[in-house]
């Protein structure tokens, strides 16, 4: 994918889009275990990601090979102490559970991808 500057109305566009995979439950902890490690027992874990509210994002814009718009969502708790702007550089943490995220948004399917949430650590 080749990186291309986002006009704010596909951010709101990539925002509308990310609510609606959150509330499908695309990103519950259930999805993340099927998806990345085939586990489709529920035990008694939580969803994989706090409410989309708890986050700050940091988007970028991308285009895929064949032309299609996508965005790449990087999202941390709004409490997040960054030493840099965050507007200017990317976020990048080591663990930190579910107060971290990425996905990728494809703005002509509308649909995400490649959901990925920080490890807990240890």
């Amino acid at each position: 994918m080749t990186a291309r500057t986002l006009s704010p109305t596909e951010v709101e566009e990539a925002e509308r889009i990310l609510a609606r995979c959150s509330q499908q439950g695309r990103m519950s902890w259930y999805w993340y275990k099927m998806k990345y490690f085939k586990d489709s027992s529920l035990q008694s874990f939580p969803d994989a990601i706090h409410p989309l509210s708890f986050y700050m994002r940091q988007y970028k814009g991308l285009n895929t090979a064949d032309g299609q718009r996508v965005v790449w969502i990087n999202a941390f708790p709004k409490a997040h102490s960054v030493p840099y702007n965050w507007k200017v550089m990317e976020v990048e943490v080591e663990d930190g559970g579910k107060a971290y995220f990425n996905i990728y948004v494809n703005l002509d399917t509308k649909q995400c991808f490649n959901f990925l949430r920080n490890s807990i650590g240890g």
